[in-house]
């Protein structure tokens, strides 16, 4: 069973009407799960609003990565791609790390957004596998955990 990955129509030219006012200058911002979707609006809007961006995204989401990242730059911020899968820990370590690498440009780690998600879909309930629910709880759950546990260490009052 393959997660589900769908993209609005909405993606990309519907962010044109928002004009951002800096109040997000000189801040950095960690968006996993924001190569598409709701993660690409947030890391386009919060580029608009003066920040810097990460993006954590799956290594197989790269295209879209690549898309988003070009949407951030054209905020006239940077965005730094970090291709992992966020279950294994030690990715949620590097990424957090990878961003704090760039603070002499981003400053800190003032935004960490946890947005990186998995969906299967099944006809019935009886249909679910275990094995499957359990590799969600840990996408879904557990790497949010990580994620703001690693993050924390280099948050400042006040970051969220």
């Amino acid at each position: 069973m393959q997660p589900a990955s769908e993209s609005t129509q909405l993606e990309g030219d519907g962010f044109i009407e928002y004009v951002g006012n800096n109040k997000l200058k000189d801040k950095s911002v960690l968006i996993t799960g924001g190569d598409s979707g709701i993660g690409r609006a947030v890391a386009v809007l919060m580029a608009r609003e003066g920040a810097d961006v990460t993006i954590a995204h799956l290594p197989d989401e790269q295209e879209d990565a690549n898309d988003t990242k070009k949407m951030v730059e054209a905020e006239k911020r940077s965005c730094f791609l970090f291709a992992g899968d966020l279950t294994d820990y030690e990715n949620c370590r590097r990424v957090v790390d990878e961003h704090f690498r760039r603070v002499d440009s981003y400053g800190s780690l003032s935004v960490l957004v946890n947005n990186a998600s998995q969906q299967y879909m099944c006809k019935a309930f009886t249909d679910i596998d275990l094995n499957t629910v359990e590799h969600i709880f840990r996408s879904n759950i557990l790497q949010m955990f990580a994620m703001t546990k690693y993050a924390l260490t280099y948050m400042k009052k006040g970051d969220t």
